[in-house]
């Protein structure tokens, strides 16, 4: 009789070979997270985001802290934002800007690559008062935050009512808020009566704000006084 030799089990053969090492995104080289960050997060078009959507930044940096910390700067960096304010909620843009202009080197480029642009309705409540308020309070400290660009179905009377209230602030910017009180409560008051109203007495008449406050001038001229239905 001869002898048969025993056969190794596939579960004996399987388990000498090795098995390939999975790879995870935290667990690549930095200079590939890098890279991939870069493609996943880089938009050819301007990235447009809006007040009514939240939040204003991508899945990815809401993964987890250390991706959110290595990416968050990429994104910013690479893009260019449209962000599109409705009801008057400008103020919520800060936080961002905030981080956009932490990871830019120049503040020039990084203005050119920010964008916040008004959509305007046909009504106007308490709610969308207080923060058009607020909204002119912050571009009064930091005037880049005033609007971009106008979309808007309000007529034209009212619309420039808000145009130049944004002027005003943002030309007088190197005043108290304080000293902008008398004209502001006066067009904010206004403002509460109702659009037709405001379209008609509510609207800041630069022109007749020059001789108390002079540096407007400079702010009128840059913005086209005349050119833009003002």
């Amino acid at each position: 009789m001869h002898d048969v030799e025993p056969k190794a089990s596939k579960a004996t053969s399987t388990s000498t070979e090795t098995s390939p090492k999975k790879q995870y995104l935290l667990t690549i080289a930095p200079e590939l997270r890098n890279r991939i960050y870069h493609e996943a997060l880089k938009s050819p078009d301007r990235i447009r985001l809006s007040t009514k959507e939240q939040p204003l930044q991508p899945a990815l940096l809401r993964t987890c802290r250390q991706i959110r910390q290595e990416a968050i700067g990429i994104y910013y960096n690479i893009n260019r934002l449209e962000i599109t304010v409705y009801d008057f909620r400008g103020a919520i843009t800060k936080p961002i800007w905030d981080t956009f202009i932490l990871h830019y080197k120049e503040r020039a480029a990084a203005l050119s690559a920010w964008m916040l642009t008004v959509e305007c309705g046909d009504g106007l409540d308490t709610t969308m008062v207080n923060n058009y308020r607020a909204w002119l309070k912050l571009c009064h400290q930091h005037p880049h935050l005033a609007p971009s660009e106008w979309r808007h179905y309000w007529v034209n009377c009212v619309y420039s009512a808000v145009r130049r209230a944004f002027l005003f602030v943002t030309g007088c910017h190197t005043r108290r808020w304080e000293e902008l009180h008398e004209v502001l409560d006066e067009h904010l008051r206004v403002a509460r009566g109702g659009l037709e109203e405001w379209g008609a007495v509510g609207s800041l008449e630069l022109v007749k704000l020059l001789p108390e406050f002079p540096e407007l001038e400079d702010v009128m001229a840059e913005q086209g006084y005349r050119d833009v239905g003002l």
